[in-house]
């Protein structure tokens, strides 16, 4: 069974001074401090500073020894996944049937402090792509201002790559990896997990059932 990483509370003011020698863990613990009760943050800024508080959950825990690399790596991904939803709830992305999925790192739940999050959108066939709503999904999560930024996105591993749209359909996603894709990117599918989103149109059943090998005929 994994265990849930310790929380912040449980380190001493000598241990939390220690682990500042990594420059990352000095910078997230002074913006904490410069706001201990989170009044008046935007939901953007609210964010972030929920994320750096699970990301120092982690890096502690690594530097001061209080849990396995498997524990560690878990409880990073379940962070990541609880931000990629809150993003897509302030986004707006909540609002349409695209379904987001995780590959990589992410997708095998072994994300790593330094790791960037490899997302793949997809919709249903019909109506048209919520572009501006995927955009602002992914600037959420990438932007980096005062007080940071959350996590880096990277949407390249999705059919046909960066040229292609920035949210294929279930049919387009069918075809590329039933057809066309290459080895290397159908062997990706052991790390493809469903994060959030396409319950109400199929979408993330239909994926998920093509990934397994469940194909139609």
């Amino acid at each position: 069974m994994i265990k849930a990483l310790p929380e912040l509370g449980s380190y001493s003011e000598q241990e939390l001074e220690a682990a500042k020698q990594w420059p990352a863990v000095s910078r997230y613990l002074g913006l904490l401090e410069r706001t201990p009760e989170r009044a008046g943050l935007t939901p953007l800024q609210a964010l972030k500073l929920s994320r750096h508080e699970a990301w120092l959950k982690s890096s502690l825990a690594l530097f001061h020894n209080r849990a396995t690399d498997e524990e560690i790596c878990y409880g990073w991904s379940q962070a990541a996944n609880h931000h990629i939803q809150l993003a897509r709830t302030q986004s707006g992305l909540d609002q349409t049937d695209v379904a987001i999925f995780a590959l990589g790192k992410l997708g095998a739940e072994e994300l790593n402090l330094s790791s960037d999050v490899d997302l793949m959108l997809i919709r249903p066939d019909s109506g048209d792509a919520p572009l501006k709503e995927a955009r602002e999904f992914v600037r959420i999560l990438n932007a980096a201002d005062e007080w940071g930024f959350c996590h880096r996105v990277d949407l390249a591993l999705r059919p046909g790559g960066s040229a292609s749209p920035m949210i294929p359909t279930i049919s387009q996603f069918e075809n590329h990896y039933g057809y066309h894709g290459e080895a290397w990117e159908r062997l990706a599918f052991v790390r493809f997990r469903h994060i959030c989103g396409g319950e109400k149109a199929e979408v993330a059943n239909q994926a998920q059932q093509f990934a397994r090998g469940d194909r139609k005929s």
